[in-house]
């Protein structure tokens, strides 16, 4: 019993390896430089207040949405994550190697928030999300939401994306 499972464990490893985006939990960063997401600049406008510019990086696919903002040390305000998803669905988020404590903006396909994670703490695996669907979700630095007047009714418009991306159809 103990030989086979000597064996098996090689076996396994590798499958787990193999399979597209899966790793451990608790692995280092997947790759070792620094990732060129592509840059636009979107405005939040939180509810009768001015627009906000956010220069955002986008995560278009599921390698860069599972990525996220793991292993970064800091983020300045006005800077951010803008997860761009195919169809409305709840958006589930975690925390797990993630350093900073960051709010998390849910936004549907109309361009309105329907909800914020304030906050989120780093360095977990409790799932965030709200109970609306959305298409977007924002990632931005921790207390910038709340300092901003930012919550569910505020509006995300784009400013600059790149050709074919938007955050309102």
């Amino acid at each position: 019993m103990i030989r086979r499972s000597i064996f098996l464990v090689p076996l396994l490893l590798a499958t787990l390896a193999a399979c597209p985006g899966a790793r451990r939990a608790d692995a280092g960063p997947p790759d070792a430089g620094p990732r060129a997401l592509p840059p636009g600049v979107i405005t939040v406008t939180p509810v009768g207040r001015e627009p906000i510019p956010v220069k955002v990086e986008l995560c278009l696919n599921d390698a860069d949405r599972a990525r996220g903002m793991m292993f970064r040390e800091s983020l300045e305000g006005g800077h951010g994550m803008l997860f761009i998803f195919e169809q409305p669905k709840i958006q589930r988020f975690w925390m797990k190697n993630t350093l900073i404590p960051l709010d998390m903006i849910f936004i549907d396909s109309e361009g309105k928030v329907v909800g914020v994670v304030h906050e989120a703490e780093p360095l977990t695996t409790t799932s965030r999300y709200v109970d609306r669907p959305s298409r977007w979700v924002l990632e931005v630095p921790g207390g910038w939401a709340r300092a901003n007047g930012i919550d569910a009714g505020a509006t995300v418009r784009t400013r600059t994306l790149p050709e074919g991306v938007s955050v309102t159809d």
